[in-house]
């Protein structure tokens, strides 16, 4: 058996193909790639020259030329440049639609990747690859830190997008730099990064204004209401709470495997549904249930009968139970606090009480306890109590 080349090989050596005539049809096949790229109207004005435009820069520029041969070639050149030495930016949408089409990401994601690479990247992203060395890259990153006053947070959401551009860069030939050497080199003080120091009172609900809340849930009885009991009693995520149905209710576990996400479709309209997946691959978990959580689930079954346990005539989203407890917090004269700090108060809960490390991370759908520690936990306990302990520490 003949491979491929070998019969084409024998094919130009007999003369049955034209080298030229097969070059030139090559030739012509790139180019009408080239032209289908281009979207934009081309057309004849009444003095017989053809224009059309051509994006730069995030703006339009009109081209002219005497006939539509010249106006073609134009277009060709254009995206033949873009495609041997495209911008930063078009490397950015290749490497998101990729990983996109390989469902590496969700829509979620893609559309966070986007928003942050629309923040950051503004004049750098017009940048061609070709001309990025190191020194530009850093001067970027400091620049950037500085004008724009991120935290460290916000830098680490940048950086995923250099590592993700110049990686796929890289792979597909078009720059040699190892952006993973170059974070490994690179050198910043914490110093230069926007502090945003965080009071512990208002991340978490103390021990007194745990209990003050929690008996006025039960106090007032209602669905969206033990909705949030059960949230301080398994450190559900409120995204998974809208999401759970009552057959996740497993004997003494609760299997976490869904959540509420939110989009942008394709004509930028807003989209909430519920996915089969959790944040994170740690995140599909089982929470145990403590008795207290099993009777709150039964009082739920009083208030729902539907799909899904949060649900009415319709289910009831994330935003909506948000928008209730900053009410009960107010209620109940306690600073407004979002959901998320009830998972914060049931991480710091568990951690108080000495609960093993691989549990808590369990609990919390975590792949590593440093996460749980570093920006979950916070003292619960009151001034008084916080007095009492170091007097008994600090007796000297």
């Amino acid at each position: 058996m003949y491979s491929e080349s070998e019969y084409l090989k024998a094919a130009f050596d007999c003369g049955m193909i034209d080298i030229t005539t097969l070059q030139a049809r090559i030739e012509m096949a790139e180019k009408q790639k080239f032209l289908e790229q281009h979207d934009q109207r081309i057309w004849q004005g009444k003095n017989g020259c053809w224009y059309t435009y051509l994006p730069e820069n995030g703006k339009r520029g009109l081209i002219k030329r005497k006939d539509k041969e010249s106006i073609d070639e134009c277009i060709i050149s254009y995206y033949k440049k873009k495609a041997d030495d495209p911008k930063i930016r078009d490397i950015f949408y290749l490497w998101i639609n990729e990983k996109y089409d390989l469902q590496e990401i969700k829509k979620g994601t893609y559309d966070k990747y986007e928003n942050d690479f629309l923040r950051f990247f503004e004049d750098f992203g017009e940048t061609r690859i070709k001309v990025v060395n190191e020194d530009m890259i850093e001067t970027f990153i400091r620049q950037t830190i500085g004008e724009k006053e991120l935290t460290n947070k916000a830098y680490a959401n940048m950086r995923t997008l250099l590592i993700g551009i110049f990686k796929y860069a890289k792979r597909k030939k078009y720059t040699d730099i190892s952006i993973s050497t170059f974070f490994k080199d690179l050198q910043l003080s914490r110093k230069i990064f926007k502090q945003n120091p965080k009071d512990s009172r208002t991340q978490v609900f103390s021990e007194h204004e745990t209990k003050v809340i929690t008996a006025h849930l039960k106090e007032h009885p209602s669905l969206i209401h033990y909705g949030m009991l059960l949230c301080f009693q398994t450190g559900l995520r409120v995204g998974e709470l809208v999401a759970l149905k009552f057959s996740d209710e497993e004997g003494d576990t609760l299997h976490i495997q869904r959540q509420e996400i939110k989009y942008k479709d394709d004509s930028g309209k807003t989209c909430i549904e519920v996915v089969n997946y959790t944040k994170t691959e740690a995140g599909n978990r089982r929470i145990v249930l403590t008795d207290g959580a099993k009777e709150t689930l039964n009082q739920m079954r009083k208030y729902s009968s539907a799909e899904y346990i949060m649900q009415r005539e319709n289910r009831i989203r994330c935003s909506t139970i948000n928008h209730e407890l900053y009410k009960v917090c107010k209620r109940c004269g306690l600073p407004p606090r979002s959901m998320h700090k009830i998972r914060k108060t049931y991480a710091t809960t568990l951690i108080d009480a000495g609960v093993d490390d691989s549990i808590t991370m369990e609990m919390m759908g975590h792949a590593d306890i440093t996460t749980t520690r570093k920006f979950y936990y916070y003292s619960r306990s009151g001034e008084e109590k916080k007095k009492q302990q170091i007097a008994k520490a600090i007796d000297f």
